[in-house]
C-alpha cells in the first residue's frame, strides 16, 4: 500500500490532532478512575488501568505482527479492522442494554455551588 502523494504536513498534523486527542481522553480516563474509587483501592484502580491500557497497546501489535507472518499484509489488516469493529459492536451492544444509572449528586455539581451551599458565597 501506498500513498498517492504523501504529504509531511499532513502527516505532522494528524499525529497533532490524535495526541492532542489521545492526551485529553487519557487524563479525562484516569481522572474518572481517581474519582470513582475510595482512597483504600486507588492503588489497585490504578494498577489495573494502566495493565489495561498496556495490553490494549501490546496485544493487537503483537498480535497483527504475527497473522502478517502467515498472511498478506492487506489481509491482516483487514482482519484485525473485522475484530476491532465486532469488538465495538459488542461492547455497545452490552452498554445499551445495560441500565442507566442515576449520577450521584456530587457529580453534578460545580466547585462553586459548593461553597454556595455551604453558606459561603463564591468570588
Amino acid at each position: 500500500m501506498q500513498l498517492s502523494s504523501p504529504s509531511l504536513w499532513l502527516f505532522l498534523l494528524g499525529g497533532a490532532v490524535l495526541g492532542f486527542g489521545g492526551g485529553s481522553y487519557f487524563k479525562s480516563s484516569l481522572r474518572t478512575v481517581i474519582a470513582t474509587g475510595n482512597p483504600g483501592s486507588r492503588a489497585g484502580a490504578l494498577t489495573l488501568f494502566f495493565l489495561a491500557g498496556y495490553l490494549g497497546l501490546s496485544i493487537p501489535a503483537v498480535g497483527l505482527g504475527l497473522l502478517a507472518q502467515d498472511v498478506a499484509a492487506k489481509t491482516a489488516l483487514l482482519i484485525f479492522g473485522a475484530l476491532l469493529v465486532a469488538g465495538v459492536a459488542a461492547s455497545a451492544g452490552l452498554l445499551l442494554r445495560r441500565p442507566q444509572q442515576a449520577a450521584p449528586a456530587h457529580t453534578l455539581s460545580t466547585p462553586d455551588s459548593h461553597s454556595v451551599h455551604e453558606g459561603r458565597h463564591a468570588a
